[in-house]
């Protein structure tokens, strides 16, 4: 570990005990886990109470920081326990805790100050704003999301004083972080809710096109210098559900590079063998033509099978084979991979060897990969559990107090329809007289064609919103900036935040929402959102009925049409057909979109809880959206929509996303 104060943290993940010690032999400053709840990787082992007490101990003798994601959104009905949970935190020497949820801010800031907090990069935080914002609400450290570049993150550094993490190293995922609603789409499991499928990484099918959207790996190693330069307080890698191999080599690599530049080749050399996917420095890098891969597999590629001899196979590479590799062959005649040890190996020629495996189940023209190889290297997974650990239960009077905090009474008023379009060509079919309220959802374009000093929009200036984007680049902000101060001036005093940050950029007497993007799926974050001066505020798309009848607020637009954002990525992908759609391998439609350099990702049909309208009314919800956007403008599609709410009907071809499962 090295002294030098001038130097970035190298923060490193634990998924389990034998990763926890591997990121300390590896060098690592400062180590990230979760505990068995609420966090982003839910599959990894995690670690119970206990076993992080002792944790905290043994990084404390070896002078390494612990932090604890509880970087996932919390359901209503799962407060108790997070506050359990913050209270046992609140009684360890836990370096900080990661989050995603404004209601976990809420709730920690409220009652257990003394915990130090990290914005995730989950909380999609892209620019100087959302880095002062969080700075300003007593944040100690942001951590940026991965898709910016050198440019960028040289001047958000520049124009916030706030410590900033990055990542440097491990998997991608297409979307942005935060923003990826497919796993959630397809089965339930939440990517923000920590059990993402990983749907990126699935077969998507456009004519002879494969596996559209999997990203090879990020790998900075070759831009250590310049970001120790640029002051980053730490450098991050991924890995929680990786080996401890792969946590050991990753941190020497990385900790060789920081400590003396002149050791960056080896350290790339040894990278090779962190066996995990091809590589990408994606956009700090400043070229992402060759990040998308073909190759969804992980491991170093040895070669092909070239031939079989009983229980032996020959292969061909150029990487020396030893006794005790492990391999994965992707098999051409099994569905399943096949995972193999080496028992023996003979090198009969020059990168020509027969090897003798546990598993005989592999054909000629089947791909190896190595996965592991150092057999030498074991590290324990023995740990002493404290049994003085602190109270893993905050006092119910507290806890009573907590919930009386948060209790919000139902909403009772008169019914308000929101509507939300992405296109002044709506305007003309919109019959602004039976409908509340109009959200301006406009490209950078259209928004500054968009003229609110015309005799017709004059009259409906106090309906209508401008909305903001999800996604706003450094280089970007002073344009919304001006956007939004010429839109007032001209009459216009509704906005509608992507970003709770994005108030620091709207002019100081507006009224300002926010959208579904700024997640409300607890009474807890809404009521930051109410303290913040929000006017309304949107529940999530992926909400499930069980979660709605759980809130005590019901005061949020409830959206019953849409079509969801299941990708929302920087990454530009080319669908070679005119209508821009694919299909995955059950057929089920998608349709690409771009916006302002912005891939969109939708399913072709949408989003119906038009159905349940009355359902929604008896429990107490009033406001709702109806979302145009996917949608081409025309009077027909303005009036069906229309229609099929005012009467309670569902619209054909739509489906239920979460409503009527679980939201796991």
């Amino acid at each position: 570990m090295s002294n030098k104060t001038n130097l970035p943290e190298l923060l490193l993940p634990a998924g389990n005990i034998e990763n926890f010690r591997a990121a300390i032999k590896g060098g690592a400053d400062a180590i990230y886990l979760g505990l068995s709840k609420f966090n982003a990787r839910g599959r990894a082992l995690n670690f119970t109470n206990k076993q992080f007490v002792s944790i905290l101990s043994e990084a404390k003798e070896k002078g390494v920081k612990v932090y604890v994601t509880v970087n996932t959104v919390i359901k209503n009905n799962e407060i108790s326990d997070l506050l359990d949970m913050i209270w046992f935190l609140s009684k360890t020497s836990v370096s900080a805790i990661i989050i995603q949820d404004w209601g976990v801010y809420y709730l920690a800031k409220k009652y257990s100050q003394n915990i130090v907090l990290h914005a995730s990069t989950q909380m999609g935080n892209h620019n100087s704003i959302g880095a002062n914002y969080s700075k300003k609400k007593g944040f100690e450290r942001v951590i940026l999301a991965r898709e910016l570049t050198e440019k960028e993150l040289f001047e958000i550094k520049k124009n916030t004083s706030i410590d900033l993490e990055i990542f440097v190293h491990g998997a991608l995922c297409y979307s942005f972080s935060g923003m990826c609603m497919f796993s959630s789409f397809n089965g339930g499991a939440g990517a923000n809710r920590g059990v993402c499928t990983q749907n990126c990484r699935r077969v998507y099918i456009d004519g002879d096109k494969k596996h559209l959207f999997s990203l090879k790996d990020f790998q900075l190693i070759d831009k250590i210098q310049e970001i120790v330069k640029l002051g980053i307080a730490s450098v991050k890698v991924e890995g929680r559900l990786k080996s401890a191999e792969y946590v050991y080599t990753v941190a020497n690599a990385y900790r060789k590079a920081i400590d003396n530049f002149k050791n960056i080749s080896e350290a790339k050399e040894q990278l090779k063998f962190d066996f995990a996917r091809e590589k990408t420095s994606y956009f700090f890098g400043g070229n992402v033509s060759d990040a998308i891969t073909e190759n969804t597999n992980i491991g170093v590629f040895l070669g092909e099978i070239i031939e079989i001899n009983d229980d032996n196979f020959v292969l061909s590479s150029d990487i020396e084979i030893l006794v005790g590799y492990r391999m994965r062959v992707i098999s051409k005649k099994n569905v399943e991979n096949i995972n193999l040890k080496v028992i023996s190996v003979v090198n009969k020629l020059d990168n020509l060897y027969e090897i003798k495996v546990e598993n005989s189940e592999f054909i000629v023209g089947d791909k190896v990969y190595l996965i592991g190889g150092f057999e030498e290297m074991k590290f324990s997974n023995k740990i002493k559990e404290i049994t003085n650990a602190p109270s893993q239960q905050m006092h119910k009077l507290l806890k009573d107090s907590a919930f009386k905090a948060v209790k919000t009474n139902n909403s009772n008023g008169k019914q308000k329809i929101f509507i939300r379009i992405n296109s002044l060509k709506w305007l003309t079919f919109v019959k602004f007289s039976e409908v509340d309220f109009v959200i301006l959802n406009l490209s950078a374009s259209e928004i500054t064609e968009f003229n609110p000093a015309t005799n017709f929009i004059k009259t409906q200036s106090n309906k209508i919103f401008i909305e903001l984007p999800k996604f706003i680049s450094e280089g970007k902000i002073k344009f919304y900036k001006n956007i939004c101060e010429d839109l007032y001036r001209k009459g216009i005093n509704n906005f509608m935040l992507s970003h709770i940050s994005q108030k620091m950029i709207i002019p100081l007497k507006a009224n300002f929402s926010t959208n579904e993007n700024v997640y409300v799926f607890n009474d807890a974050a809404s009521k930051f959102l109410s303290e913040e001066m929000v006017k309304y505020f949107t529940y999530p798309l992926e909400n499930d009925f069980e979660n709605y009848y759980s809130m005590r607020n019901r005061e949020g637009l409830v959206p019953v049409y849409f079509h969801p954002d299941l990708f929302y990525s920087r990454m530009p992908v080319k669908i070679e057909n005119a209508e821009n759609e694919f299909v995955d391998e059950s057929k089920t439609k998608y349709k690409k979109t771009v916006i302002d350099g912005v891939t969109i990702v939708r399913p072709k049909y949408g989003v119906s809880f038009l159905q349940f309208k009355s359902k929604f009314e008896k429990l107490g919800y009033r406001n709702f959206l109806l979302n145009f956007s996917g949608e081409l403008p025309s009077k027909e599609n303005f009036e069906k929509i229309l229609k099929a709410f005012n009467f309670g009907n569902k619209i054909e071809e739509t489906t239920l996303f979460n409503l009527k499962r679980e939201l796991k």
